[in-house]
């Protein structure tokens, strides 16, 4: 097998640079796409609430925030159940292990 020539790893640096190219676009777009999701979300009058398989909170917006009188960092990552009455907490639980 012989070595690559100049000519063809420069045509491989080009592609590569291009797809490099094409993937830092993608990712700005992303990044754009995700903000104005996160900003239309926080408008919305309604309580949102995300969270993981665990049940632990990831994102609330800016309403629930205002009307559950707590700040961002103490509901993210907490449980789900910090929204949940005591009376519904353990039918919360014994939905979510039953499914």
């Amino acid at each position: 097998m012989t070595a690559p020539s100049i000519l063809d790893l420069e045509k491989r640096i080009k592609i590569l640079e291009e797809e490099l190219t094409t993937c830092r676009l993608a990712e700005e777009a992303l990044r754009e796409s995700r903000e104005f999701c996160s900003r239309l979300v926080d408008t919305i009058p309604d309580v949102i609430v995300r969270t993981d398989l665990e049940g632990n909170i990831v994102f609330v917006n800016h309403y629930t925030l205002q009307i559950s009188g707590y700040g961002r960092q103490e509901v993210e990552g907490k449980s789900i159940l910090l929204f949940a009455s005591p009376g519904d907490q353990d039918r919360f639980l014994l939905r979510r292990w039953h499914k």
